[in-house]
């Protein structure tokens, strides 16, 4: 029988589930402790894996990954180049200056964590 949550989508029942979850033994060791996230977060993916499809994960990590990962990074590099680049093709901006303009720039995501 399943269970009336978000694991119905997938149709797995409890006993299936259970063996999808990742606990820690009884009296764990320091090496269970240190591997506790990774050994998580391989048992969370096969549990999305199980509910979602395989390619559907893959497809999301990897447009994730690409976006985030590699293309904030090129965007990121050509705007210190565009703004440090002397004139007239840059802004010709000091290091310095363009820290202070970046620093205040990112006022509204430091001001998110204390909402």
């Amino acid at each position: 029988e399943t269970r009336r949550d978000s694991r119905a989508m997938s149709r797995i029942t409890d006993a299936e589930y259970d063996e999808l979850v990742y606990r820690l033994p009884e009296k764990p060791s320091i090496l269970d402790m240190v591997l506790l996230f990774p050994k998580a977060l391989v048992w969370y993916l096969r549990r999305i894996c199980v509910a979602f499809g395989w390619r559907y994960v893959a497809l999301t990590t990897i447009v994730y990954g690409l976006n985030q990962g590699i293309g904030e990074s090129f965007a990121y590099f050509a705007a210190q180049y565009l703004l440090t680049d002397d004139p007239p093709a840059g802004r010709g901006l000091f290091p310095e200056r363009l820290a202070a303009i970046e620093g205040f720039a990112h006022v509204p995501w430091q001001g998110k964590a204390l909402y």
